[in-house]
């Protein structure tokens, strides 16, 4: 419970034995022109079918980093060479 001014409010919590089972990216694929950028976002999920967006927690790299490379922002991916290549994605030893 928390109080301010007078107000109060709470929250319920509810802890479940949930566990991971995979990763999914947002967006599943992008097609982009040398030099330009697009953003992801990595989402966990959970045996219970609930999700999560890891996309700071997650580590990423690339199959073929000479295709494309990580900018700073997380999950920010800018194309280097015109091919393909995977984007990779391990969190939680997943």
């Amino acid at each position: 419970t928390a109080t301010f001014a007078g107000f109060s409010g709470n929250a319920s919590v509810q802890v479940t034995a949930a566990t991971l089972s995979s990763l999914r990216f947002e967006p599943a694929s992008a097609s982009l022109p040398v030099g330009a950028t697009a953003t992801f976002q990595v989402r966990a999920i959970f045996s219970d079918g609930s999700q999560t967006d890891v996309t700071s927690d997650a580590t990423l790299s690339f199959a073929d980093d000479s295709v494309a490379g990580l900018e700073q922002a997380p999950a920010t991916v800018a194309g280097l060479a015109v091919g393909g290549t995977d984007l990779l994605a391990n969190f939680s030893g997943q």
